[in-house]
């Protein structure tokens, strides 16, 4: 398990039996901030809806910036993966935030 993603265990929501990890509007962007401290790049959010048991993919919400034109020029996309969560929390969704762990 990586730094950022070790630092935010206890503040996500896990989903059983297949162990994965969703976290709130809050979590997101601090996870997001951490990574900006960290250099490290934001290529991509997925969002999701969890009702009851039941855990639906929004791709319609969901991003990639690894070939956006901000991450292909090397930005690492903090301030553009912040507004993009906010500007979801009408949705109630949860995401999962996807980085390259290597500083740039």
């Amino acid at each position: 398990m990586d730094i950022v993603r070790k630092e935010f265990e206890n503040r996500g929501i896990q989903i059983s039996p297949v162990s994965l990890t969703f976290y709130d509007e809050g979590t997101a962007i601090d996870m997001i901030l951490r990574c900006k401290q960290l250099g490290y790049k934001i290529v991509g959010i997925d969002s999701f809806k969890i009702e009851g048991i039941t855990t639906q993919p929004f791709m319609e919400h969901s991003i990639d910036y690894l070939y956006s034109e901000y991450g292909s020029k090397g930005f690492g996309c903090w301030d553009e993966a912040i507004e993009f969560i906010k500007s979801k929390r009408k949705y109630g969704l949860v995401f999962d935030i996807f980085y390259n762990e290597m500083e740039y």
